[in-house]
């Protein structure tokens, strides 16, 4: 037996009773254990197929920013696939999503160069070497001023295979999803 302010509630199973300042609006409510019960499902559901989604390598992302515009429009979702690069190297064209160095927030980037090649960025020659890559925005007048840089292969999290527009889906061709 409990006792709180002005009431008592008695623990019965299934149960709830809730005392007013006046005894005689004593109400007592039976707690739905089906609602309960669905309640529970719902929640273990929702985290369970967004930690399997997440566990194949598929991440899901609302686009913040016009970086990447025309090619992904601020408010697009798209799907970064973390597991592309585990057969394969990231390719002249691809686009990825990246932390730079000084960041911790994840940017979306179009690969421009690639290792062994050679970049010329405002009249300045840029030689790659191995596992850097060359990433640029295809809005050229980016405001975060991560326009163009030179990453590292560890910094590449994934490629964007999938691109929500609106109605409208892109899908990269070719993906390999081994």
């Amino acid at each position: 037996m409990v006792i709180l302010e002005d009431g008592l509630i008695i623990p019965v199973q299934g149960m709830r009773i809730n005392f007013s300042r006046d005894r005689k609006n004593m109400k007592i409510h039976k707690i739905d254990k089906i609602g309960g019960i669905i309640l529970i499902i719902v929640f273990v559901g929702y985290w369970g197929i967004n930690l399997g989604i997440r566990a194949t390598g598929f991440i899901p992302y609302n686009f913040k920013s016009d970086d990447m515009y025309p090619t992904i429009k601020k408010g697009d979702r798209v799907v970064l696939y973390k597991k592309a690069y585990r057969t394969k190297l990231p390719a002249k064209g691809d686009v990825v999503g990246l932390f730079f160095e000084s960041n911790d927030k994840l940017f979306v980037r179009r690969i421009d160069g690639i290792p062994g090649g050679k970049i010329i960025d405002e009249g300045k020659i840029i030689e790659l070497k191995n596992n850097e890559y060359y990433v640029t925005a295809d809005n050229k007048t980016v405001l975060d001023g991560k326009k163009s840089e030179v990453v590292h292969l560890s910094n590449i999290v994934g490629e964007i295979i999938l691109i929500h527009s609106g109605q409208e889906w892109k899908v990269k061709h070719g993906i390999n999803l081994k």
